[in-house]
């Protein structure tokens, strides 16, 4: 899913709200001028400029609620501009049922003044020509900027036989640049996160096929098949290109609008908790202070975030700083004594975890005092709600991993990699204290593949009943 996508998703709302309303306010001007019946002059009944601003405001909440659920705010590249019209056609008079039924019924409760019957019927005509408009002027801009190569094009690599037909409607999006691929290709295009999706032929074998939609689960590619599979996946969906039907297959259950939403829902979230813990921030920043002032109060550290990108991550240090790994300090791996000193605790007795993860806690020399305190309650990673501010992580997500962890992963584990990190998730809540990585990863993916809004304030809920029930 590119960012494209999700800024025109989110730009149609407002566009969607000024269109609807010209489109009533032109309806009303309209009406005044003439009822356009040829033969008759109905009587008009005036309504005030204030009055009518409440029709207006209903009716284009109304709208919009209507177009979100005929998923119109999901803008699809793919769909022409026919099933665009056919879409908003249906907006348009579903919107009309319900408006007049919502003017009938709130007769005498909701208002007093009665807005023309007339007025309603024309906003539905202009509504749907205004809306139409901008519909038309989105899809033409975006053709322009992506035949500029202004807008970046989604990279699609198709393996096997397909029909000339469907490919000839794909080649219709300016927005697709479709590739051909040989098998070995294909998988390493997928790895390398060269492509976005990928179109599978009628021809390509079952073994063939499941291989490469596993290997989009694990990097987060989707999947198109031009040939129905007896049984749909969880995440697939039929889809039209042209007149061809095309399975559709996501791998990662954030849509377009849980993005939007998730990302608004961090920056609220995150600034209000900077502000609410400052005195925190202060009470912690003296007590590092006082104990080592020989470094700084809040660490940077490298971590690899969404799509293997690193990014730098912040945390209150509880080491001495003559014992922290300084990669993020610009100190090569080969002259920081710090990380040799860490690798050796690692390859000892003390170092709890299995797999690529390591985990020191028993006797660690390297901590401060009041590592006690800080560790109890997580106190060490409030910082990171300026990574999840900024945008590199989320609230809620799978845990960041030091880029030499990542580069020890089992190919399966990458999946973590498909969405952005957060500061707790569901490993952090339900296999906090588990020494088996896989079962983190499992439990992660499960978050991945099911995500919603009510699952992140699930684990938020539960990551503050953990840590008190771990400091009863």
């Amino acid at each position: 899913m590119k960012r494209q996508q999700i800024i025109v998703s989110a730009l149609q709302i407002p566009l969607d709200i000024i269109a609807f309303s010209g489109a009533f306010l032109v309806a009303r001007k309209m009406r005044e001028y003439s009822d356009f019946i040829p033969g008759f002059r109905l009587p008009y009944q005036y309504i005030s400029p204030t009055d009518v601003l409440w029709f207006v405001v209903f009716g284009t909440i109304l709208f919009v609620i209507i177009q979100a659920f005929k998923k119109a705010y999901t803008y699809q590249f793919e769909q022409s501009l026919s099933a665009k019209f056919g879409v908003l056609f249906s907006v348009c008079w579903t919107w009309f049922l319900f408006f007049i039924a919502a003017v009938y019924l709130g007769n005498g409760y909701l208002y007093s003044v009665e807005i023309p019957r007339l007025v309603i019927f024309y906003t539905v005509i202009m509504a749907y020509i205004f809306v139409g408009i901008e519909q038309v002027l989105i899809h033409v801009g975006l053709g322009y900027f992506h035949n500029k190569q202004l807008l970046t094009k989604t990279k699609i690599g198709y393996l096997g036989e397909v029909s000339p037909a469907i490919m000839q409607e794909y080649k219709k999006f300016h927005h697709i640049d479709l590739v051909s691929f040989s098998l070995e290709n294909l998988k390493s295009s997928i790895r390398e996160k060269r492509i976005d999706s990928v179109l599978l032929g009628h021809d390509i074998r079952d073994v063939e096929q499941r291989d490469i939609l596993h290997l989009c689960k694990i990097y987060g590619v989707s999947a198109h098949l031009v040939q129905l599979p007896d049984i749909l996946l969880q995440k697939s969906s039929v889809e039209f290109v042209g007149n061809y039907a095309i399975t559709q297959i996501e791998f990662v259950g954030m849509t377009v609008w849980g993005r939007i939403v998730k990302r608004v829902f961090d920056i609220i979230s995150s600034a209000l908790a900077i502000v609410i813990l400052a005195p925190v921030w202060i009470a912690v920043a003296a007590l590092i202070r006082l104990e080592d002032p020989a470094g700084p109060i809040i660490f940077k550290n490298k971590r690899v975030g969404k799509d293997g990108k690193p990014f730098t991550l912040y945390k209150f240090r509880y080491m001495y700083w003559k014992y922290c790994v300084k990669d993020a300090y610009g100190v090569a791996p080969k002259d920081d004594e710090a990380l040799q000193f860490e690798q050796n605790l690692i390859n000892s007795e003390q170092n709890t975890r299995t797999g690529p993860i390591y985990k020191i806690t028993k006797n660690d020399p390297r901590k401060m005092r009041i590592w006690g305190i800080i560790e109890r309650f997580s106190i060490d990673e409030l910082p990171q709600l300026f990574n999840v501010f900024l945008g590199s992580m989320s609230l809620v997500g799978p845990r960041p991993h030091q880029p030499r962890e990542v580069e020890k992963y089992d190919e399966w584990h990458r999946q973590v990699l498909t969405i952005k990190p957060g500061i707790t998730g569901m490993g952090q809540v339900y296999a906090r204290e588990t020494s088996e990585f896989d079962r983190e990863v499992e439990l992660d993916t499960y978050y991945i593949e099911n995500w919603n809004l009510l699952l992140d304030f699930k684990l938020i809920f539960g990551t503050l009943r953990v840590l008190f029930l771990r400091n009863r």
